[in-house]
């Protein structure tokens, strides 16, 4: 067994449960868009430039706004833009505490600025502490990149600023297309699909039985 110095999370469906694309198109997007407005902001890859950083937040919000069918502030869209995010378990938090005793943990996330400040500002009053600061070496986050996965490009960015070696590195992450990369740069991988699994897979691969 390979020994595993570093572990790399992804947040959106590992760490924070996520709505689905399709129940949150439908109950907070098209809402705010219409159906016409939603299809064109995804045509011309609104939701994609501000993952990558392309777009501020303000112009995002301008963006979308000359697509919509209708009126909506920015408050508005801050809502309905975060209705995608739902709740992050504790056990999981208790999780990466009891890692990062043993193991260099980092984060690798496609996010955008609103959902990182959403995330952040919920860590801190749920769980009153900053947790990604006190258990994560490094987040990396795309719009702060401008690389997003499931590109070569970031995962050779992240190895080489957090300067661990791919062998020794294991990366979980709730999409099969995101672990191709990491696999051919020889980056041990977890397809993060429910706690019970998981727990199993990172016994497989840490040879220890974290019980949360």
């Amino acid at each position: 067994m390979v020994k595993i110095k570093n572990i790399i999370f992804d947040l959106g469906g590992v760490i924070i449960n996520i709505r689905s694309e399709q129940d949150w198109y439908r109950n907070f997007m098209t809402p705010l868009l219409g159906e016409s407005g939603l299809q064109n902001a995804i045509e011309r890859k609104f939701f994609e430039w501000f993952e990558l950083g392309n777009l501020t937040t303000n112009d995002f919000y301008k963006n979308l706004k000359s697509l919509s069918e209708y009126e909506f502030s920015f408050d508005d869209l801050i809502t309905a833009w975060n209705g995608r995010l739902l709740a992050i378990p504790e056990e999981r938090i208790d999780l990466l505490y009891q890692l990062a005793k043993s193991y260099n943990l980092f984060l690798l996330s496609n996010t955008n600025a609103i959902h990182q400040e959403y995330i952040l500002h919920y860590i801190k009053e749920k769980f009153d502490q900053e947790v990604f600061e006190e258990v994560f070496q490094t987040c990396y986050y795309s719009h702060e990149l401008q690389l997003v996965k499931p590109a070569k490009e970031i995962y050779e960015r992240v190895l080489a600023d957090a300067k661990i070696a791919p062998n020794h590195t294991l990366f979980i992450d709730d999409s099969v297309m995101n672990l191709e990369e990491p696999q051919l740069l020889g980056i041990s991988t977890i397809h993060f699909k429910n706690d019970e699994l998981f727990r199993l897979q990172l016994f497989n691969h840490i040879g220890k039985f974290y019980k949360y």
